[in-house]
């Protein structure tokens, strides 16, 4: 378990010594209930398909009754801020320092007995019965590294409960800010960049990193329909009216309107052996037309938030897929962007297009044993990686073994099984049509008991019957 490491150092070297050290110091993160939690993680590793909870009990590495795993969950106490202390310094050294955030939902539209469920919009509309865009369950957002290198290992770095009426965008600049922190006190002295999609508001992060970015740097995807603005010229001597603050007409930048965007101040042009020609352009001293509504309400007036703004293309992608539009990135950061990091780790291109492990839920099934639960924590771990509360109608499933240091620290992370095909009634035959002919009945099965011969006369002593 935690401490064995002489028969790791035997067996596997410097590999299986560090996943040892890595193991015995995840250990010393459980405060409460450490046995029971320790060995449920080695459980969820280690098995197969489980329909509930209870059957992780059946597995060697759990070697507690099927109560304690309940028990572990619903009274395990984990040191968080410890865990992502160790999770930062068990990430890949070499991977770039390029980290991705995002939020997944867990749809569970049929646990009515959980309590903190909410509505969130998932990707698979139609896919959990006859839910539209929105389905009943708990969000989480995602802090992971990613790399640049074909597959779909991720390190995940923290999570945080997201709920539906929280602020994303301030969330995840609560994220960089501490996990840049993080990365600062284990001794990393480059500046990692932080990488979000579009549905996160650009100017709002970038105004609440105001005061750090000179320490991180930010990627966020925009709309290819966006307008910013340059800096208005020079005020004339003397001209009366009040001072403008964006600049029209040639000052006016439009995403869809190459005439306005001017000559980019960086320009990166290179031959990819997949993506054919890759052309990135970035263009410095932008802003957007903000107004004192929304995050910005109660302010006397709007800021001006600059930006570089970034422009991705490419000529194929692998596998004769389409080739998408132009993409257009916001990024604010020290100096200025290198390209060639924006082009690789941008959202939404091929080489951060694959699918993380440990980030990509599924769907639950219940089987034997499967209870209601009584907390969304029962599932997945609660806000802020809190595991309290019940264990019940999450469904433990196969979990996939990993590396030490990247993603054997997906100790929690379930895959749920995949969705099973719906079920469809037999069309119905013409009214004019031959009927079918009647299914075949099974063969009774023999008795055992051998029946009495009623055609024989049987004598007894009292006479005959």
């Amino acid at each position: 378990m935690a401490g064995g490491d002489e028969s790791c150092q035997q067996a596997g070297g410097d590999a299986l010594q560090k996943l040892a050290r890595f193991r015995r110091e995840l250990f010393w993160c459980l405060w409460r209930r450490p046995d029971a939690l320790f060995e449920l993680i080695d459980a969820v590793l280690a098995a197969g398909y489980a329909g509930s909870l209870p059957y992780l009990s059946l597995e060697p590495a759990f070697r507690r009754g099927h109560g304690m795993v309940y028990q572990a969950l619903s009274e395990g106490g984990i040191d968080e801020e410890a865990l992502r202390d160790l999770l930062v310094a068990w990430r890949p050294r070499d991977w770039p320092l390029v980290f991705a955030i995002d939020a997944s939902a867990y749809p569970r539209p049929g646990a009515e007995t959980s309590p903190g469920r909410e509505w969130h919009h998932h990707s698979c509309p139609g896919s959990h019965g006859s839910d539209g865009a929105a389905v009943a369950g708990w969000a989480f957002q995602w802090l992971a590294q990613v790399s640049f290198a074909p597959g779909s290992w991720t390190a995940p770095q923290d999570q945080v409960r997201a709920g539906a009426g929280d602020d994303a965008t301030r969330q995840a600049a609560e994220q960089v800010i501490a996990h840049s922190a993080r990365m600062r006190a284990a001794g990393q002295a480059g500046i990692p960049l932080y990488v979000l999609d579009a549905g996160y508001d650009e100017a709002p992060l970038t105004w609440d990193l105001r005061g750090h970015l000179d320490r991180v740097q930010v990627l966020v995807r925009l709309r290819n329909d966006r307008v910013l603005y340059r800096d208005p010229p020079p005020r004339v001597p003397g001209r009366a009216g009040r001072p403008r603050i964006h600049g029209s007409g040639s000052d006016r930048f439009e995403c869809k309107n190459p005439a306005t965007w001017g000559p980019p101040g960086q320009e990166l042009a290179v031959d990819d052996e997949k993506y054919g020609h890759v052309s990135v352009m970035s263009w410095d001293g932008l802003h957007p037309k903000l107004f004192c509504r929304g995050r910005f309400a109660g302010f006397s007036k709007p800021p001006v938030i600059r930006c570089h703004l970034v422009r991705v293309t490419v000529t194929r992608l692998p596998n004769g897929r389409a080739v998408p539009g132009p993409l257009w990135l916001w990024w604010a950061g020290p100096g200025q962007p290198d390209l060639d990091l924006c082009a690789s780790g941008s959202p939404s291109t091929p080489s951060a297009g694959t699918r993380p492990r440990c980030a990509i839920p599924g769907r639950s099934a219940a089987g034997p044993g499967s209870s209601s639960a009584r907390s969304p924590s029962c599932a997945w771990p609660g806000r802020s990686l809190k595991t309290t509360g019940s264990a019940g109608n999450a469904a433990a499933s196969r979990g996939n073994s990993a590396p030490a240091g990247s993603a054997a620290i997906s100790v929690a992370w379930l895959r749920w099984p995949a969705p099973r095909p719906a079920r469809q009634n037999p069309p119905k035959p013409a009214p004019d049509g031959p009927k079918a002919a009647p299914a075949p009945r099974l063969p009774g099965i023999p008795s055992s008991r051998k029946q009495p011969d009623l055609t024989q006369r049987v004598k007894t002593q009292g006479g005959t019957t």
